[in-house]
């Protein structure tokens, strides 16, 4: 045990010390961690936007599709054109989420 007041003050000094150094050294890890992370939902921000491309162009083709069934087929081309655009933006987003 320390017995004077001046190997006390140098103990806590010591101390003291210690934790701001293991603070920093944590802060500095954390900010690795978070730089990672933030690529990480970079890269998802960027499946989410693929996936809300592929929904519209999904809910597109519905319609033409619906329009082709009540016109007799007069509306067939723009609903292969708007499948085809469709599929197209389908496989580019499976491709991204692939890697």
């Amino acid at each position: 045990m320390l017995k004077s007041s001046g190997s006390r003050i140098i103990a806590g000094v010591v101390l003291l010390a210690g934790l701001i150094l293991g603070t920093s050294l944590l802060a500095l890890r954390s900010t690795g961690q978070l730089a990672t992370a933030e690529g990480l939902l970079q890269a998802a921000s960027a499946h989410v936007d693929n996936g809300s491309e592929a929904k519209s162009c999904l809910a597109d083709v519905n319609g033409w599709q619906t329009a082709y069934g009540y016109d007799a087929g007069a509306s067939r081309p723009q609903f292969e054109t708007a499948a085809k655009d469709c599929q197209a933006i389908i496989d580019r987003t499976v491709a991204a989420v692939a890697g």
